[in-house]
């Protein structure tokens, strides 16, 4: 176990998982990179506050569900982790002698062949065809995003979630390429074994935080002085990582100018992505596997379900059993009732006899000490920052609820 408050970090938490993954596998992976082989990571820790209460009935962000007909434990869904793994291995070809890192709940779908990378380190990205407007920086959410910026000379630096009078500080740093990182990135085999030996004391004591982004990247692209500007407590840090600065460099790895990319680390993005699902002109649908189960008329989709009475529309319905349905832009999974009315909703593994959600409400039920609690919140709420504020109508927090179940895990989705 690491012991940080924090945990490792995604910087140190992929070295670790690399090192461990070896001792696991019994191989020497680095000289399975030398060999010409690709190696990837998922990154897929956290307790997932943002997706709360999805995490506490699945007991992983991980392995929240999606519809899909090209699982390989079930015939009509897949969790996002395995639907990640699916897609990402496409791009093994052109990773080849590469550690390449993904997140566990991002799927993106390049509109453009992948190139070998030719940098030590490549950030997955895409570029923008503009620069975004200053004074609606926090309007259009660029402030939440890794950037990466391209200046005249052809540098690639990377920039961690900056407000608005930082990105106009740093505009010349921007002259030749603006692009919204997807925080995916690959490393040469140098690279990685450079970080490896360097903070293989941290790997061994588990007790430090470090993230790729900015204690990696942004201190390997970065001048000292921009640098310390953005993180005034690290030039020892700083100092530390120098020494590789005339033979590291980055590069954005442009994924394309209309790519798709979906983010289901969320529940507003979980909600609208999966809604995205019955879109025909995304990817989604035909990477799913559902194109067959596509009802054009309700442009709905209805996958291993049985309702005798429904009138549904801009829906998705997986393991859904019941008598009754009134459903619109509405996702129901893994849910039993006698009659049900869902309006812009999700119900996610619930029993009820009389169902009834609208107004962008999400419900989950769950059996603790054999009870059963129902779930029940905004899907526009941000999970994380009411992660310790008391929940109607059981005046239970997030929080607590995490660890309750963490100390007693016998506890299962209420559906079950």
């Amino acid at each position: 176990m690491w012991d940080h408050p924090s945990g490792a970090g995604n910087g140190l938490g992929t070295l670790s998982a690399f090192r461990e993954a070896e001792c696991a596998l019994r191989v020497d992976l680095c000289k399975e990179l030398d060999e010409g082989k690709s190696v990837a990571i998922f990154h897929a820790a956290g307790k997932g506050c943002r997706l709360y209460p999805l995490p506490l009935i699945e007991s992983s962000k991980s392995h929240i569900k999606l519809p899909s007909t090209k699982g390989s434990s079930s015939s009509y869904f897949e969790t996002v982790l395995s639907a990640v793994i699916r897609q990402t291995s496409a791009f093994s070809s052109v990773l080849k002698g590469r550690l390449s890192v993904f997140w566990g709940d991002q799927l993106f779908f390049p509109k453009k062949q992948l190139v070998k990378p030719s940098k030590d380190i490549a950030i997955f990205s895409l570029k923008q065809e503009h620069l975004p407007p200053s004074d609606t920086w926090e309007e259009d959410g660029w402030h939440g995003y890794g950037l990466l910026g391209r200046d005249h000379s052809g540098s690639v630096r990377q920039f961690e979630k900056i407000s608005s009078n930082t990105f106009v500080n740093c505009l010349p740093l921007f002259e030749s390429g603006f692009y919204k990182s997807l925080g995916c990135f690959s490393l040469s085999k140098r690279c990685l074994k450079a970080l490896l030996e360097d903070f293989s004391e941290e790997i061994q004591a588990k007790k430090a935080h470090l993230d790729s982004d900015p204690d990696f990247w942004m201190a390997l692209s970065h001048i000292k002085k921009h640098y310390l500007s953005f993180f005034p407590g690290k030039e020892q840090h700083f100092n530390r990582l120098a020494k590789f600065h005339d033979s590291m460099s980055l590069e954005a790895l442009d994924i394309g100018p209309k790519s798709h990319f979906f983010d289901f680390g969320n529940l507003k993005a979980f909600y609208h992505n999966m809604l995205s699902i019955l879109d025909e002109k995304k990817p989604l649908q035909h990477f799913l596997g559902l194109e067959n189960y596509f009802d054009k008329k309700t442009e709905s989709i209805s996958l291993h379900s049985n309702i005798a009475n429904k009138e549904i529309r801009k829906s998705l319905l997986i393991n859904v059993q019941g008598n009754s349905l009134h459903a619109r832009e509405s996702i129901l999974i893994d849910t039993t009732f006698e009659t049900a009315i869902c309006q812009e909703s999700i119900s996610y593994n619930v029993e009820e006899k009389k169902l009834l959600l609208d107004g962008f409400t999400i419900r989950s039920d769950l059996v603790f000490s054999n009870k059963k609690i129902k779930l029940i919140d905004s899907i526009y709420q941000d999970q994380k920052k009411e992660w310790e504020q008391n929940k109607e109508p059981y005046n239970i927090s997030w929080k607590l609820l995490y660890e309750l179940l963490k100390a007693k895990p016998k506890c299962m989705p209420a559906h079950q």
